[in-house]
């Protein structure tokens, strides 16, 4: 009986020693899985942390990258209507002096003294309204030879065929044409060819300018240009030899800022050439520079300090600033006007006026269905009568045109 007891009592003890175990098993079962459960808790809002962090960059960088985009797209649209207004100016100013009657009897009397001072005297004339003070005049005989300028006359007599693509004798400029052109120097250049009454070639007449007045009215912006040309082109542009160098390029344009030629010395300009980018707190965005015929010369490198970043951020500002600078070009010549004598009687009639004043406004495509009209119109007017057209003609666009 005693022995049965003592059985019993250790049945007893070992179902209960399983049960404790059985506990104590499922027990650190349990904490095992709260321990894991914990870790996974860590480890969950550690990567929620660093996914808000990465989201809250991505999104930054992708609105400060829309912002530059945003200002490069100002900076460009209203660098290029500058550059247009400018291109377009000097083709109307070279179309009307292409019919003047005495530059035509220079030419065909081969008379380089008479040309000269007619180049002269008009350039004068113009060069006393700041939106034309670099102006620079030069009349091309037909068979590409340099025959009178309005400035240095070391080079009349010069031929350009041999530098100049557009004036190869395998080529003709059949119609007026503008923009940046390599010669001598890099230039913003209009040629237009002066034609007799039978329609035949006498020679060219070509209005000039230097790209030293568009840094200018860009600088009074806040906008530096630094205008960078291939040196692959030095060959024909020998007067640009001695200019700074940076990288496979020159600078093109005289009163670049010497501070921001020094620096962009160490800017990879490989890396402009897919996107603007802000360096040292700069702005820097590169454009093509393309001459009339769509040819590649180097690039425009526009630099913004940040204060003229914050101001392009708004869209309307590079529409604004070209019309206020364009007014405030313009004031001289109203001024002009308004102490003028005669002022009403500078065309001949309202026809004259009207076709003379809409010309400077139209597309390239369109205005050449109305050059041979403005041309017969033109021969009836001297020389004097001809700059006094332009001047007042510019006067009159800028006011009512449209800005494009």
């Amino acid at each position: 009986m005693l022995a049965g007891m003592v059985s019993k009592v250790c049945l007893i003890l070992a179902c209960f020693g399983k049960l404790t175990r059985t506990i104590i098993n499922h027990y650190i079962y349990f904490d095992m899985i709260y321990l894991m459960l914990s870790k996974y808790r860590v480890y969950s809002w550690a990567v929620f942390l660093v996914l808000i962090i990465f989201l809250i960059i991505f999104f930054t960088f992708k609105e400060r990258s829309q912002i530059q985009d945003l200002v490069a797209d100002n900076v460009k649209n209203y660098f290029h209507k500058i550059l247009k207004q400018k291109e377009q100016s000097l083709l109307s100013l070279a179309i009307a002096l292409g019919e003047n009657s005495s530059i035509k009897e220079s030419l065909l009397e081969d008379d380089e003294q008479r040309a000269k001072e007619l180049l002269i005297n008009t350039a004068n004339k113009l060069n006393k309204f700041p939106m034309l003070e670099n102006l620079k005049l030069q009349i091309i005989s037909k068979n590409r030879y340099l025959f009178a300028r309005s400035w240095d006359s070391a080079f009349e007599g010069f031929p350009l065929w041999w530098f100049r693509d557009d004036m190869d004798d395998k080529k003709s400029i059949k119609k007026p044409k503008s923009g940046i052109e390599i010669g001598m120097m890099l230039t913003i250049r209009a040629t237009v060819p002066i034609i007799k009454n039978d329609k035949s070639l006498v020679g060219y007449l070509e209005a000039i300018e230097l790209l030293d007045h568009i840094t200018s009215r860009l600088r009074e912006d806040g906008i530096e240009l630094v205008v960078l040309m291939d040196r692959r082109y030095l060959k024909e542009a020998s007067l640009m030899r001695n200019n700074e160098v940076v990288d496979n390029f020159v600078v093109a344009n005289s009163n670049a800022s010497d501070n921001y030629v020094r620096m962009i010395k160490n800017i990879p300009l490989s890396k402009l050439q897919t996107r603007p980018m802000m360096i040292d707190g700069l702005f820097f965005i590169l454009e093509p520079m393309l001459n009339s015929n769509g040819k590649l010369l180097g690039w425009f490198l526009l630099i913004l300090p940040p204060n003229s970043y914050k101001n392009f951020t708004n869209e309307s500002v590079g529409i604004f600033k070209f019309n206020n600078i364009f007014n405030q070009n313009l004031n001289h010549v109203v001024r002009f006007w308004q102490s003028s004598e005669n002022l009403d009687e500078v065309y001949k009639n309202q026809s004259d006026k009207e076709l003379i004043q809409t010309l400077p406004k139209l597309r390239d495509e369109d205005r050449v269905i109305y050059l041979q009209k403005a041309r017969k119109i033109l021969k009836n007017y001297n020389k004097d009568e001809l700059i006094d057209i332009i001047l007042k003609s510019a006067n009159h666009t800028k006011k009512v045109g449209e800005i494009r």
